[in-house]
């Protein structure tokens, strides 16, 4: 694939065109200057649910068809998102080129594998360029910046010099450390962002939720699920909301002080799971796990495994059942099982669907999914978080 582009230059006169015959992209991740701020930045990743990098920059090859300098990108979904950053492009004449660029990427896939998601969409790429002999000196001064505009306006999702990132120079000089050679011509090197998290979608998300009870749980303890809800809205500008939090609001607001609890963990899970009930003031009962070490194989559990584990939880005089894991298929069975038992029966998946409603004052669309969720829309009382009530 051969991308033209027009270049814009300070020391010729006249339009002037450059060629350049893709035989490699390469997209880098975590290329900030400042480490402890890169560190920072994958931390907050890893706690949105991304997979830890393998080395840091990270350097991702791609197929030349991705880089593009088109001006749409068709999507799937409402998962991806652009990441402004520099474009490096070695030209045809042998010289390099800089402009700005976008990493497209899809949020769900990048849960799973980084790389995968890399190759999603291509990267985008203006079609002017600039030498960058010509630009090293004022480097520094240079500022990024990535505008959404949809049907409510236009917003700006990141802003930053381009100061925070690794420098041309340092990057060239690590892809040649990395593939051992020295870079030919028909290279594209994209810089890694800046700060900010861009937001998926086409339009401006209202609340954001953060699942899985046991991570929460495991990650820092009594109190870490408010901090990461705090730390997701700090970011995303909206109001966050996590599983641990939500299921003990829910709780508080069925009136429950004594609980007996189902899970699919093991036994070490459990007792941590158990310890962050009581923090939260509540009487655990009994709690009781099918020992099941896989996330894979929580979801495949059957309607039928999930009531024997809800009625082997149970203990007569309980205020409430809970059913732990965002993973297992529960929601479909709660009202069922309150009419067994005669309490309240709330699982992770049914707390996080109820904060988020009440989150955006929205009613509940069903009366067949237990009784926490026939009241959704309504806002619990002032101070129900956990972390407002320590």
């Amino acid at each position: 694939m051969t991308l033209h582009s027009s270049v814009e230059t300070l020391t010729t006169e006249g339009a002037a065109t450059i060629s350049v015959d893709i035989r490699m992209p390469y997209n880098f991740g975590y290329a900030g200057r400042d480490t402890a701020s890169v560190q920072e930045h994958i931390d907050e990743l890893v706690e949105l649910g991304l997979p830890v990098p393998e080395s840091v920059p990270a350097l991702f090859p791609l197929p030349p068809l991705l880089a593009t300098t088109g001006s749409a990108v068709s999507v799937s979904g409402t998962d991806s998102y652009g990441e402004v950053e520099f474009a490096l492009n070695r030209a045809d004449d042998g010289k390099w080129y800089v402009t700005v660029g976008s990493d497209h990427s899809d949020f769900e896939i990048e849960k799973l594998s980084t790389s995968k998601s890399k190759t999603v969409y291509p990267d985008v790429m203006a079609s002017t360029v600039w030498p960058l002999a010509e630009v090293r000196d004022g480097w520094d001064a240079l500022v990024l910046t990535n505008r959404r505009t949809d049907g409510a306006g236009t917003e700006v999702v990141q802003k930053s010099s381009v100061a925070t990132l690794s420098t041309p120079d340092a990057l060239l000089a690590t892809l040649e450390d990395r593939i051992g050679c020295e870079i030919p011509a028909g290279t594209v090197v994209l810089s890694g962002t800046v700060a900010g998290l861009p937001q998926s979608g086409s339009g401006r998300p209202k609340a954001g939720s953060r699942s899985s009870t046991a991570r929460q749980v495991l990650l820092g303890g009594p109190g870490f699920d408010t901090q990461l809800a705090d730390r997701m809205t700090t970011h995303t500008g909206v109001p966050a909301l996590t599983t641990a939090t939500e299921v003990v609001r829910a709780l508080r607001h069925v009136g429950a002080t004594s609980i007996a609890v189902g899970t699919p963990y093991i036994d070490e899970l459990n007792v941590l799971e158990q310890k962050f009930f009581e923090a939260a003031g509540f009487d655990v009962r009994h709690i009781e796990g099918l020992q099941i070490g896989e996330d894979r194989d929580v979801s495949r559990l059957t309607a039928a495994q999930v009531r024997a584990l809800a009625r082997s939880a149970m203990r007569d005089g309980v205020d409430a059942l809970f059913l732990s894991c965002t993973n297992m298929p529960t929601v479909p069975l709660l009202a069922e099982l309150e009419e067994q038992f005669g309490v309240p029966v709330i699982s992770g998946n049914s707390a996080t669907l109820w904060g988020a409603l009440n989150t955006l004052g929205a009613p509940a669309r069903s009366t067949q999914l237990g009784g926490l969720l026939a009241s959704a829309g309504t806002t619990p009382a002032a101070g129900s978080r956990q972390g407002e009530a320590q």
